[in-house]
């Protein structure tokens, strides 16, 4: 956040690949990523969001070259069919559970969830996580904490 200096965090992750009408291979694959500070005090003065725009080639590493099936309005899955693999991100890559960005710290006791720094690993656990963190290779159920 420009306003607080603390980590944003991601919001909103508009895709749109471009279909019709383009022999632009280059930028088939159009993506906007939408991170807010959860700050009031900081959404106030218009320093907190930050939007960021990325393109890839038809033909990349990470998406399929062809774009989700789009099925008619109205259908139970919002227009989009769930089989589709086409907008699955690469395997291995580790986000932070509480916003988004590339994250290699992950919780030390059941090292399953990633964060990008402490103080998100701390909201996390204060919002629940403690809860449901089960020690890695434990195969005890967890006993409720209340």
């Amino acid at each position: 956040c420009l306003n607080c200096k603390e980590v944003l965090s991601f919001l909103l992750q508009v895709y749109a690949p471009r279909t019709q009408g383009s022999n632009k291979d280059d930028a088939f694959h159009r993506t906007i990523f939408v991170f807010t500070c959860k700050k009031a005090s900081c959404l106030r003065t218009g320093k907190s969001i930050r939007v960021f725009r990325s393109q890839l080639g038809r033909n990349n590493e990470y998406y399929s070259s062809e774009p989700p099936v789009e099925l008619i309005d109205g259908d139970e899955n919002d227009g989009f069919e769930v089989e589709t693999d086409s907008l699955n991100p690469v395997q291995g890559v580790h986000l932070c559970h509480v916003c988004g960005v590339l994250s290699s710290q992950r919780c030390s006791r059941c090292r399953s969830v990633y964060y990008c720094s402490r103080k998100h690993q701390a909201a996390h656990w204060k919002a629940g996580h403690k809860l449901s963190c089960i020690p890695c290779g434990s195969t005890a159920e967890k006993k409720t904490v209340l």
